[in-house]
């Protein structure tokens, strides 16, 4: 049962078709982030965008899918890369698998909250707690200690990535919710 507390209609075959339309998604766009020059200037570097295929995971199927998603992209994206099992995949996997749970403790916990705002604070969550892991991980792989000052762009630019991950979350949703209500006749409308 997703955080909607929605299950009508949901059968097997439409969760699994979900899932994989969500992970294709999120591959591809993990795959994308992959090919960004701030990748090859700070390596291991990403902005973490993928984790709005776990984020619609998380608020349409629940915690399983998102989790399950979360690692799922990470390693169908390293096997496209052929960096599978490297330190880029040990780095992405840390970060895709905290920002999840982030995300879900953030959405469980916000419950009361109505739609746009709860999903907002739980992707600028996500955002920093995905960086943040990412950074984590790597002194930890190199045996390299960190300094605070190492911690503070990776952190901003996890709030800022992750805020536009919680509002792309939060128009998906509304057009999903608009067009099962079956309301949805033009779609720039939603």
């Amino acid at each position: 049962m997703g955080l909607t507390g929605r299950t009508a209609g949901t059968t097997r075959a439409s969760r699994l078709t979900r899932l994989a339309f969500l992970g294709a998604v999120g591959s591809a766009i993990y795959a994308l982030e992959y090919a960004l020059p701030m990748s090859h200037l700070v390596p291991g570097a990403k902005p973490g965008l993928a984790n709005l295929a776990t984020m619609l995971a998380l608020v349409l199927g629940g915690p399983a899918d998102a989790l399950f998603l979360a690692v799922a992209r990470v390693m169908f994206g390293h096997v496209l890369m052929g960096s599978f099992l490297s330190i880029n995949h040990a780095l992405g996997l840390s970060g895709s698998v905290v920002a999840a749970l982030v995300m879900l403790v953030m959405l469980v916990r916000g419950r009361g909250d109505a739609g746009r705002g709860s999903l907002l604070r739980a992707g600028v969550a996500g955002g920093i707690a995905h960086s943040l892991a990412r950074v984590v991980m790597a002194g930890w792989l190199l045996g390299q200690p960190l300094g605070a000052a190492d911690y503070v762009y990776p952190a901003l630019l996890g709030a800022v990535v992750g805020a536009l991950v919680g509002a792309a979350t939060a128009g998906c949703c509304r057009r999903i919710i608009a067009a099962r209500m079956g309301g949805l006749t033009n779609w720039r409308s939603a």
